[in-house]
């Protein structure tokens, strides 16, 4: 049996539908091509609706469309789009049967739960879920950027026009420092005043019908909310007389925010009550830029950004570090770093070329804000090791609340670790560095609350008297330092690959810190390939092959060292 006889026979089996048609002539509809088109009538609650059922050539991967064929007639629900089609499914990250009559099954199926949530008011809530989307569907909509502090107030605000005459615009709170200036060019330097609305409803507040334009009715409803203070929107409004933008920030009885704005031409207000008239009324689409939202959309968590971190080491593992403690949502960073970026650090290096003989501390400071906004007032650095800023400043660890060194250096680690022994630092402190070869990735929690630390990692070999390194997954006693032009010029063979996964551990470290999912010392290995190491003749150690999983967390006190004579095992 061909599909459209398939698809008629699965329509003409469901109790819901009835008068199905197939025009084998019709191949469009609302301007998209289609294999097969059908007429037929659904019936939900003693209500009938004409639909249209499509079905496109790759019903496989953009499944079905199904309209009703007079929107205007059809009831106010949710889920229905603009010409008329009903939004059955998410496809974003979702998995499609390739079975057709299952997928038509599903597809009748989700149709018919919809309309019947719709007319019974079921899926009432999805309105405010999806506010925005439905209020940006109504006719003559405009459009407005904002990086309002979505402050509960109500507010002056100042708004600046994109284009000259374009009725697209951005809105920005008073005397701050536009943040996106240097990526919009403003045709009209004019700035007007606008006001942001707050509204706390204990009660829900639905979207309009997008399907007819908008009404002063629905704005005045809003302007008389309990929760406003007349007098101060009054204020703000009555400063101009042509036309005015007002912005609503309404917090729904489940927590959800409503974010949309109107422009008001040619209005006035009434001076008893707050109550305007307008010759025309303008829906606005929000389009937020402002720092939580940006964080949040992208992953980040805005939590973290008051949380102050101490990078010491700007180099491979460090450029990417704080490229990523940014983008996680940690922005009061500072970060320390003598040297400067050499052609030979730029392809393991998060900075390029532009920043070639720059100083890596400030070289990252200069990336960031170019690359990721409010961050230039968080940002601080120093161009000076790390020793010469304790002898500055003894107490320095203890201003922040966590440090992370990712220099990389063992020596210098060990110092470190030392150091904060020794001062009774209570700053914890996470370390992370990488191995020869992209053979693995280590990252290490140490607190002096818990059992272990840094120092508990090295042992002496009692026949060489050698100290080695035993979180490592080569074999002791191994040299992997290579010379380009002599004895200056040695390095640690590794690619950026290894310092992005090390860079991911000590992220995953931080993100559990600061959520106080922390509870002891921990040592985060992440076994590499073996195939460069053993190409290159290096001999793996004992760990590498007992350690089954590609990443083990080993706690302190399974790497606790009894002869460690810095932390001395006293918790």
């Amino acid at each position: 049996m061909d599909l459209g006889k398939k698809a008629l026979r699965i329509l003409e089996s469901k109790d819901y539908i009835s008068d199905s048609k197939y025009n084998k002539n019709e191949k469009t509809y609302k301007g998209r091509n289609y294999n097969y088109i059908y007429r037929f009538i659904l019936t939900v609650e003693s209500s009938s609706f004409n639909m249209i059922l499509g079905i496109p050539p790759k019903w496989d991967k953009n499944l079905m469309d199904i309209y009703f064929e007079e929107v205007n007639k059809a009831p106010f629900i949710p889920h229905l789009e603009k010409v008329g089609n009903i939004c059955l499914f998410d496809t974003e990250g979702a998995l499609i049967e390739s079975d057709f009559e299952l997928i038509l099954n599903d597809v009748l199926n989700r149709m018919y739960k919809i309309v019947f949530e719709g007319l019974t008011g079921a899926n009432k809530d999805d309105f405010i879920t999806e506010f925005s989307a439905y209020w940006g569907k109504i006719p003559s909509i405009l459009y407005v950027q904002t990086d309002i502090e979505l402050e509960e107030k109500t507010k002056d605000i100042i708004i600046m026009e994109l284009k000259k005459d374009s009725k697209y615009y951005f809105a920005s709170d008073k005397n701050k420092d536009f943040e996106f200036k240097r990526f919009f060019k403003f045709e009209n330097k004019t700035v007007n005043n606008g006001v942001y609305i707050y509204i706390d409803s204990d009660e829900f507040i639905y979207p309009p019908d997008w399907r007819f334009p908008l009404k002063t009715e629905y704005i005045n409803k809003l302007l008389r909310h309990k929760s406003i203070d007349k007098k101060t929107v009054n204020s703000f409004v009555n400063k101009r007389k042509q036309s005015i933008i007002l912005i609503f920030n309404i917090n729904q009885p489940n927590g959800i925010t409503s974010l949309f704005g109107v422009e008001l031409e040619n209005y006035e207000v009434d001076k008893n009550e707050l109550v305007v008239k307008a010759r025309n009324v303008y829906p606005m689409y929000v389009e937020r830029w402002d720092e939580d939202y940006l964080v949040n959309r992208g992953g980040g968590i805005s939590s973290f950004k008051e949380k102050k971190i101490l990078i010491i080491g700007c180099g491979s593992i460090g450029g990417y570090l704080i490229n990523e403690l940014v983008k996680t949502g940690f922005k009061n960073l500072t970060f320390t770093d003598y040297d400067y970026l050499s052609k030979e650090n730029i392809y393991r290096h998060v900075l390029g070329l532009p920043f070639l003989w720059k100083n890596k501390a400030q070289a990252m400071k200069q990336y960031i804000i170019q690359n990721i906004p409010y961050m230039e007032d968080n940002i601080s650095y120093y161009e000076e090791p790390i020793e010469i800023l304790l002898e500055r400043n003894n107490n320095l660890f203890n201003e922040y609340d966590l440090i992370i060194s990712a220099v990389g250096n063992h020596n210098l680690n060990r110092w470190i670790n030392r150091y904060i022994n020794e001062n009774e630092m209570d700053t914890p402190i996470i370390y992370g560095w990488n191995e020869a070869l992209g053979i693995g990735s280590h990252a290490a929690f140490i607190s002096r609350k818990y059992l272990g630390c840094y120092e508990c990692f090295f042992k002496i070999d009692k026949n060489t008297g050698i100290v080695y390194d035993r979180t490592s997954f080569s074999e002791r006693g191994q040299v992997f330092s290579k010379k380009m032009r002599g004895c200056f010029s040695s390095y640690i063979p590794f690619g950026s690959g290894t310092s992005m996964t090390t860079v991911i551990a000590i992220i995953d470290i931080a993100k559990k810190y600061f959520e106080n999912r922390i509870h002891d010392n921990i040592l985060k290995s992440i076994k590499g390939d073996s195939y460069y190491m053993e190409k290159e003749g290096y001999l793996l150690s004992p760990k590498y092959k007992a350690q089954e999983n590609k990443a083990k967390d080993y706690l302190g006190n399974r790497f606790i060292n009894t002869e460690c004579g810095v932390c001395k095992n006293e918790k």
